[in-house]
């Protein structure tokens, strides 16, 4: 809902966000594919350290555009949005070693 409201162009501001399972994960998957799909695109800024390494270890920091600033994500979308929407890709999520 929040996407198409958007034109199907999202970002989360993560600078608040402390930890993440493997629930926000999930949920950060979702919303990638749904907006890739639809031809939009998802951009993550402000994103702490801790997080930045549960990000690193499964391997999403290579698959989600992340940001330091509001302001470079907004940039990143307008680019995202001129592109032509590419094909949806599988995205795997690496479970971190024990």
């Amino acid at each position: 809902a929040a996407c198409k409201a958007n034109n199907d162009l999202l970002i989360l501001d993560m600078t608040e966000l402390e930890f993440t399972d493997s629930t926000g994960l999930a949920i950060l998957v979702e919303y990638h594919s749904k907006t890739k799909t639809s031809g939009g695109g998802m951009v993550l800024t402000g994103v702490r350290s801790t997080v930045a390494r549960v990000l690193g270890i499964t391997g999403l920091d290579r698959e989600l555009t992340i940001t330091d600033r509001l302001d470079d994500a907004v940039a990143a979308l307008e680019r995202l949005d001129r592109e032509p929407p590419e094909q949806p890709e599988e995205v795997e999520v690496r479970s971190p070693a024990p």
